[in-house]
C-alpha cells in the first residue's frame, strides 16, 4: 500500500512538472515599448517630476517581459535621472543601456528593461550602435539634414529561462531605438542600417524584436521599407533584405491611422502611428494595443502613447 502511495505521488509530482513546463511554454512574451518625454523639457505641469508616478503605475499594469524606453535621460542630478527613478521602480527588471553622446555620460539614452526571473542577457551579443555611416563610433552623426542630436540602437540577445534558473533553448533578439525627428534621409538610412544588423544578427534562426519612436508615420519610406516595400533613396530604388512585421497593424487592418504621439494635448490623426513593435515572421501577434490611459486629472503618463504586444513563438515544424 504504502509502496503504491510513493509511486502515485511521484506520478502526481511529475505530472504536475510536466504541467507548469508546458504552461511556461504558452506564455507569451509581453513588450512594451514607451517614449518618456525627457526629463529635462520644460512642460509645466506635465513636467516629469508631476507625471512620473502616474507614468510608472500605466508601465506596471501588465507584466511586460521587455520594457523598450526612448529619451530616458541619465543625468546624475536625482529628480532628473529617469534611468534611475524607472529602474528603482522596476526592481524585477534588469537593464541594458548606454546614453547617445560620446563619453557615454549625463545624455538620453534608449534603455531594455528585461525580467530577471525569465531573461538572461547573452554578454557576447548585447550594445549599442549609433544611426550613422560610423555605427561603432560613439556620439557619431553623419547623414546630412540629420538633428544634432546622435540616434542609437540598444540591443541584446536574450535567452530564456525556465523556473529552474535553466535556460530553455528559447532565444530572441530586441532592439530598441529613437529615429531622428529631422531629417527624412536620415530616417531611412535608419532604417536600412537597421534591417541590415537585424538580418545579419549572428544567429539568424532566432527571431527579432525591433520597438521605438521611428518618427516616421506607417506611410513613411522609413517604415515601407522595414515592411519590405521598395522606395527610393535618391536616385536609387532599395529594399529591404529583412521584411518585419507591424504588431499594431497585423490585429488591426481597419484602424485607419491613429496617433501615437499627442504632445499632451488630444491627439490628432494626421500625425499617424510614429511608435512601433515590429517582430520577425516566426513570432506570432496574439493582441497589440495603443494604451490612451488619462488620469483622474485628464493627463498623460507622456507626450506619446504607449504602445504594447503579445507574442508567440512560432512552432518550428517538423521536417
Amino acid at each position: 500500500m504504502t509502496r503504491n502511495i510513493l509511486i502515485f505521488a511521484a506520478l502526481f509530482i511529475a505530472a504536475h512538472a510536466a504541467v507548469q513546463e508546458a504552461l511556461r511554454a504558452a506564455e507569451p512574451v509581453k513588450v512594451l515599448s514607451i517614449n518618456v518625454r525627457c526629463s529635462i523639457a520644460h512642460d509645466g505641469d506635465n513636467d516629469w517630476i508631476h507625471r512620473r508616478d502616474f507614468m510608472m503605475n500605466v508601465v506596471r499594469q501588465e507584466n511586460y517581459d521587455f520594457i523598450g524606453a526612448q529619451e530616458v535621460i541619465t543625468r546624475d542630478k536625482d529628480e532628473l535621472n529617469q534611468l534611475r527613478y524607472m529602474s528603482d521602480k522596476l526592481p524585477e527588471y534588469a537593464v541594458t543601456s548606454r546614453p547617445r553622446n560620446k563619453s557615454g555620460e549625463n545624455d538620453e539614452a534608449v534603455p531594455i528593461w528585461f525580467r530577471k526571473d525569465r531573461w538572461e542577457l547573452d554578454e557576447q551579443q548585447r550594445g549599442v550602435f549609433w544611426l550613422s555611416d560610423t555605427p561603432d563610433a560613439a556620439g557619431s552623426i553623419t547623414w546630412e539634414g540629420q538633428s544634432t542630436c546622435p540616434r542609437i540602437v540598444q540591443w541584446g540577445l536574450f535567452h530564456e529561462k525556465d523556473k529552474a534558473g535553466q535556460r530553455t533553448g528559447k532565444c530572441l533578439y530586441f532592439y530598441c531605438t529613437h529615429f531622428d525627428h529631422v531629417g527624412k534621409e536620415a530616417q531611412l538610412k535608419s532604417s536600412v542600417l537597421l534591417a541590415k544588423t537585424i538580418a545579419e544578427r549572428k544567429e539568424p534562426k532566432y527571431p527579432a524584436v525591433a520597438v521605438g519612436d521611428f518618427n516616421a508615420d506607417e506611410n513613411s519610406p522609413p517604415i515601407q521599407y522595414l515592411l519590405g516595400q521598395t522606395v527610393k533613396s535618391g536616385e536609387q530604388k532599395i529594399k529591404t533584405p529583412l521584411v518585419l512585421k507591424d504588431t499594431y497593424a497585423a490585429l488591426h487592418h481597419d484602424d485607419g491611422s491613429p496617433a501615437t504621439y499627442h504632445g499632451f494635448k488630444e491627439p490628432v490623426n494626421r500625425h499617424g502611428r510614429i511608435d512601433f513593435i515590429f517582430v520577425t515572421d516566426t513570432l506570432k501577434v496574439r493582441q497589440a494595443d495603443i494604451i490612451r490611459t488619462k488620469n483622474d486629472a485628464g493627463r498623460y503618463p507622456t507626450d506619446h502613447f504607449p504602445v504594447s504586444a503579445e507574442l508567440t513563438f512560432e512552432r518550428r515544424k517538423e521536417r
